[in-house]
């Protein structure tokens, strides 16, 4: 496994210098996403958002291992989520969530979908990025941490919408979900995430702005 993904990320390096970016984008939308790690040093890091994502960057830049992505509304941090790749072939590539948080604290614990927002928008990114656009793509992840909270506590499934999934699930022990995306269902995933995502945002929005 370790000789896998130490092949996948070279192959990435090689063909995708993320840190050799010359052009900083930075989105005007209010909801926005980041690499956790791109402003460490001080300088100015890309900001960005579902909807001007593929505009302006390649999904493969950021397909390191372990990358951490954290969305933000006015400089809060209102979820994270790790993603790892476990295998990058021609015809398909499978990914696994892992740790994945939100700040719900902050909103009196309320569940805003902030989680569910950031892991679809990375999705929906992957679905409509030209270099994936061929190949089959196998989402995975495990349900913990707040998501596991929330199930153990009133029996709902976070990422029901994603998994399609029910959302009332009494079986605690059942936390594994994936889902696999044929390229021949590409423009009606694309249009069902497209929806899911502007869903959640007037959600969290709204939330937000009470």
């Amino acid at each position: 496994m370790y000789k896998i993904k130490n092949k996948i990320n070279s192959w990435i390096s090689k063909n995708f210098k993320s840190d050799e970016r010359n052009n900083i984008f930075l989105t005007t939308e209010d909801l926005y996403f980041t690499i956790e790690g791109d402003g460490w040093n001080g300088q100015i890091y890309p900001k960005y958002s579902y909807k001007d994502f593929n505009k302006n960057e390649g999904f493969l830049s950021f397909l390191k291992l372990g990358s951490r992505f954290q969305l933000y509304f006015n400089g809060e941090i209102i979820s994270e989520a790790n993603l790892i790749v476990n295998s990058f072939e021609l015809e398909k590539t499978t990914l696994q969530f892992g740790q994945i948080s939100s700040n719900n604290a902050y909103w009196g614990e309320k569940p805003i979908g902030g989680m569910t927002f950031l892991v679809a928008s990375i999705i929906y990114i992957m679905l409509n990025d030209k270099d994936f656009m061929h190949r089959d793509i196998e989402v995975s992840l495990e349900i913990q941490m707040d998501a596991k909270r929330l199930l153990e506590e009133k029996n709902i499934d976070v990422y029901y919408h994603i998994f399609r999934t029910p959302k009332i699930n009494f079986n605690h022990k059942d936390t594994y979900r994936s889902y696999f995306f044929e390229t021949k269902n590409r423009s009606s995933d694309i249009d069902y995430f497209k929806e899911l995502l502007s869903l959640k945002e007037n959600s969290i929005m709204n939330a937000m702005r009470s």
